[in-house]
């Protein structure tokens, strides 16, 4: 594995270690209790919820999210979009990425002359780079990770 790959990987490890230290999902809007415009986010396996699917059992508030001033001097209206999305964006949803993403690490690693063992592209004619793996230059875009030196 070369430095850009390394680099590659350890940013996707560092978003794993993150993922399963939170709390597990399945994430969702209680809705229940919650004033116009609030919400709270709760977290924890399907069996941990009560009689109603949303409060009960050992579920944990993972965020709150109030109405916030915007610079019009309104409330920000979109937070039924931001609840959503976190929710759909739980822990267990970034461990699965993360896996998938370490896969493709292991399916696009340099051959013996420097190419791509997933692309099959040797380099014995011309310079290659990890940018001309589309595999790896999605992942790398994903993570933010530069494929340049």
């Amino acid at each position: 594995m070369d430095a850009f790959q390394q680099r590659l990987k350890a940013v996707i490890e560092e978003r794993l270690r993150v993922a399963r230290e939170a709390t597990p999902g399945p994430w969702w809007d209680s809705k229940v209790l919650a004033a116009p415009g609030h919400h709270t986010i709760r977290g924890g396996p399907d069996e941990w919820r009560g009689f109603d699917g949303s409060l009960g059992g050992d579920t944990r508030p993972v965020a709150r999210i109030e109405p916030a001033p915007d610079y019009e001097g309104g409330f920000v209206t979109n937070h039924d979009a931001d609840v959503e999305h976190i929710a759909l964006n739980d822990p267990a949803d970034a461990i699965l990425a993360g896996e998938w993403a370490l896969g493709v690490l292991e399916r696009h690693r340099p051959d013996d002359y420097g190419g791509c063992v997933g692309c099959h592209f040797d380099n014995r004619e011309e310079r290659w780079l990890w940018a001309d793996c589309a595999e790896i230059a999605a992942l790398a875009t994903r993570y933010g990770v530069s494929t340049d030196g």
